[in-house]
């Protein structure tokens, strides 16, 4: 095989990687709310992933939550003109998003604007989980390597940066959040939508990160 025929190739296998990649992204729709789930974090029995991230108690942190906590549902908002996201918190309404403005990954009011609000969604191959990059911090993405929720530089194989959205399955009228939130469930349908289809679990179960 000559040189210009390895060199198609290699055009031809980046191209079909490409595009696997975008159908991959394409899979999450906007305005949907989803949770977000860390591939990392197990429970006792290692079977079933528990930290979600979240700001219940008013903290942005991966932890354990309820069904029902809209503190730990978050809409992707596409930026025109780009291939990236804003994710904002369907608890706290119109003004919530993640971002990296002062440091390390958080989330509160933004200004409009921000690029350290705006994310890429990069598929890790072969699984339904994604990694979380910060625009305008390019080398910080969200993990929990350390034991709490933050943004910074990582490793390829570290799953506590691998992310999975889980589509919200219902409205919840037993709504807890509710005590902090506007109260009224058919407000934040109309806010969020009330999706009822539910997403495929991640393809593969997974362990601790290698580091």
């Amino acid at each position: 095989m000559g040189v210009r025929d390895i060199l198609l190739s290699a055009a031809i296998v980046l191209a079909a990687m490409m595009a696997v990649s975008d159908a991959h992204a394409a899979d999450l729709v906007p305005d949907r709310p989803y949770r977000i789930m860390n591939a990392w974090r197990f429970d006792q029995n290692g079977q079933r992933p528990v930290a979600y991230i979240n700001i219940k108690n008013g903290q942005f942190v991966a932890t354990p939550i309820q069904p029902e906590w809209q503190s730990a549902w978050w809409v992707l908002e596409p930026v025109e003109g780009t291939g990236f996201f804003r994710i904002r918190n369907v608890w706290k309404r119109d003004n919530y998003y993640i971002h990296t403005e002062f440091g390390s990954a958080t989330a509160s009011p933004i200004r409009p604007g921000w690029q350290s609000a705006w994310w890429e969604l990069k598929p890790v191959e072969g699984t339904g989980y994604y990694r979380i990059r910060n625009v305008w911090r390019q080398d910080h993405y969200l993990h929990v390597q350390f034991g709490h929720l933050g943004s910074g530089p990582t490793e390829w194989g570290w799953q506590s940066a691998w992310w999975y959205f889980e589509p919200v399955k219902r409205q919840s009228t037993r709504e807890n959040d509710l005590t902090r939130a506007p109260s009224g469930s058919d407000r934040v349908c109309a806010v969020v939508r009330c999706w009822s289809s539910v997403g495929a679990s991640p393809t593969r179960q997974l362990g601790r990160s290698s580091r």
